[in-house]
């Protein structure tokens, strides 16, 4: 870890600047705030964030391979198999843990999770420049990997998102979109892309295309920036009648389609291979139990 960062901020730290944080955040987002804000950000030296990088570029590597979809099309519930995937995911997550390797001492970064599947993107930018302000961390510090920095971030999501389409006509889609724990981040993609969360209920078709109600008006959806789980409806939602077929080739484009949401998920650990992934197969091959 950088040590020097580590004991500046701890240094400067105090329970009225961090009280400040959260209440910068709720002036600017009134009761959006719902889950515990981490008192510091993390701070990786270059050593660790090569490792990083070595274990991302390894993944993404894998999602190159030609025989992905072959190895993943088991992962998608035939209910929810949607029309339109894309050739590839617009967004990744990856989590890892920090890890001490038992041999080297060392730490290192460990594989938890990884997503085809877009996360607190917003947040995580609006996050970064309050800890910078309040904190008044460095400016040779970033959170940002390569050449990218608050404003090419931005940026590039946003050509990810628009492209030359009107705001209007893309959705930020979920299921009550008003109760989540992330709403906070929802309405600072509103706030920073001009996408507004809408509830997958107030969507509606006509023929092969899709509408929602803006201010009054019927305003047809060419894009969709899904935070929709959708196996997770028949869990937490059981008696939602969704207002669309699945099944039903729509004129819309999804970001990112909900196919990726399955494929890069634990059922592709046992591709990975390697220092910072865990060792896995599938039940269904292993020969025998120790």
């Amino acid at each position: 870890m950088e040590t020097n960062a580590r004991k500046t901020f701890n240094a400067e730290f105090s329970e009225e600047k961090y009280q400040s944080l959260l209440q910068t955040i709720e002036a600017e987002f009134p009761g959006q705030l719902d889950f515990r804000v981490a008192e510091s950000p993390v701070f990786i030296d270059r050593l660790f964030k090569s490792k990083l990088l070595m274990a991302a570029n390894q993944i993404v590597d894998t999602l190159l391979h030609p025989d992905l979809k072959s190895w993943t099309e088991n992962a998608i519930p035939d209910r929810l198999r949607i029309p339109g995937e894309s050739p590839h995911p617009h967004f990744l997550a990856i989590d890892f843990a920090v890890c001490r390797n038992p041999s080297t001492l060392e730490l290192e970064p460990q594989l938890i999770e990884l997503q085809g599947f877009p996360s607190l993107f917003g947040y995580q930018w609006y996050l970064s420049q309050l800890y910078r302000d309040v904190f008044s961390i460095s400016d040779h510090l970033t959170p940002y990997f390569q050449t990218l920095n608050d404003q090419t971030y931005v940026q590039r999501i946003e050509q990810k998102l628009w492209g030359d389409t009107p705001k209007e006509q893309i959705v930020l889609l979920e299921i009550e979109p008003e109760r989540q724990k992330t709403r906070l981040d929802f309405a600072i993609t509103e706030h920073l892309w001009g996408i507004r969360p809408v509830c997958l209920t107030q969507i509606y078709p006509k023929g092969n295309q899709l509408f929602y109600l803006r201010d009054g008006r019927e305003v047809q959806i060419k894009k969709i920036y899904n935070r929709v789980i959708f196996d997770e409806i028949d869990r937490l939602y059981p008696d939602l009648q969704l207002p669309i077929s699945l099944q039903h080739p729509y004129e819309v484009e999804w970001i990112t389609h909900p196919h990726w949401f399955f494929r890069i998920s634990k059922y592709l650990l046992p591709q990975l291979k390697g220092p910072y992934f865990p060792a896995t197969q599938f039940l269904s091959d292993v020969q025998e139990l120790s």
